[in-house]
């Protein structure tokens, strides 16, 4: 399976599958903190509860500190909540913050005490763990009101990342969530992603997928699939060709008895499927990595052997086995390094007959090689 990954503008092959472990509750704590009035009447109430968690992703251990604050105050008869804060801290096993986050979440009500809607908010910076780069990222969440309930019903995040001083082109992450009635609440029972993002010289990748969650009828999950599909355009800075790569994407799920369900294992390839718009099956692979089309790699062959010709000419050779061996080693080494597979073994054997040939003289060589130019190196030959 070939993917396209740019290092130093060359694309090269890329694939990646992870192993990962549940989330586990290494600490906690909640302080609850009540004010009264006059009369003996709590009015005003904050909960600040902090907790720790650890989670394995591959070789690297991730470790999370959160504090999340809920102020409730008193409306129509009962204190209700009004805002949500708190924020996240994580890091991996060497100790490094590759993430932070700080959310607010508002809840309205009217003046009857009842919740009308809910508004939330996430700014998060840190370092990715792929690239190096760092990141600024805002969330913005929008709910709706079921059964006196507020369901985060979509998220839409906008995120900047910057790589060696460059600032990328702003990447787009929407996830709507589905909900379903069971054992008198409301339960998530799909996530649907798209993602959207580009480089600045042209590149873009988009993605979706759908999280699937299937529960009893009271509410408890029994299985969560995923699906996810994506398309991937990279541009080879040096020569301009674009690359055009699909996702091939697989992922399992599965259920700790103390700590709840988790992906345990997630592969993902970028197969190569096209370059510059033709299929790849049009193009043939050197062996330094780089993808010819039939035309190129004609070309490349024809100088090539041009070239060698031009030196066995201008070497002053006089005829004989010496000037034929001399060309034949250029030649040889010339097929060795840019050609392989049955290209290389149609070369050879034509090469075979030049030698069986015992051409006479400079001149002949000439010719002779000049019809390996013309007949042997055509695009039926090139294509793999």
């Amino acid at each position: 399976m070939i993917a396209v990954l740019f290092l130093a503008g060359q694309p090269c092959a890329w694939a990646e599958e992870t192993s990962t472990g549940p989330t586990k509750i290494i600490g906690s704590s909640r302080e609850t903190v009540n004010y009264y009035n006059a009369f003996g009447l709590c009015y005003k109430s904050t909960e600040t509860s902090t907790m720790t968690t650890t989670a394995t992703d591959g070789d690297t251990e991730n470790t999370t500190y959160s504090v999340t604050t809920t102020n409730s105050v008193w409306k129509d008869g009962s204190l209700k909540v009004d805002t949500i804060t708190g924020t996240s801290t994580t890091k991996n096993t060497a100790k490094i913050i590759t993430d932070t986050s700080n959310y607010t979440t508002t809840y309205i009500y009217d003046s009857l005490g009842r919740l009308q809607g809910a508004s939330g908010v996430t700014t998060s910076f840190g370092t990715l763990p792929d690239n190096g780069g760092d990141y600024t990222a805002t969330t913005t969440n929008t709910y709706t009101i079921k059964n006196g309930q507020a369901l985060l019903s979509q998220s839409v995040t906008k995120q900047t990342v910057t790589v060696d001083g460059q600032v990328k082109p702003e990447s787009t992450q929407t996830v709507n969530y589905s909900y379903q009635l069971l054992g008198g609440i409301n339960h998530i029972v799909k996530e649907t992603m798209t993602y959207s993002g580009s480089e600045n010289n042209g590149g873009s990748t988009n993605m979706s997928s759908v999280k699937t969650y299937e529960r009893n009828e009271n509410g408890s999950i029994i299985n969560i699939t995923q699906t996810k599909t994506g398309t991937s355009i990279s541009i080879d800075d040096s020569t301009g060709a674009s690359y055009r790569s699909e996702l091939i994407y697989s992922s399992h799920f599965t259920e700790d008895p103390a700590h709840g369900w988790y992906m345990d294992l997630e592969s993902t390839n970028w197969e190569l499927v096209s370059i510059n718009g033709q299929p790849l099956d049009s193009y043939s692979e050197s062996g330094a990595g780089e993808y010819l089309s039939a035309e190129d790699a004609v070309a490349n062959s024809r100088a090539s052997l041009a070239e060698a010709v031009g030196n066995s000419s201008n070497s002053g050779s006089s005829s004989g086995s010496g000037a034929t061996a001399g060309t034949n080693g250029i030649i040889q080494t010339i097929l060795d390094q840019n050609l392989e597979g049955s290209v290389a073994e149609q070369a050879h054997r034509l090469l075979e007959e030049y030698r069986a040939a015992h051409a006479e003289s400079s001149a002949q060589n000439t010719a002779y090689i000049q019809s390996i130019l013309d007949s042997a190196h055509t695009p039926s030959l090139i294509q793999q």
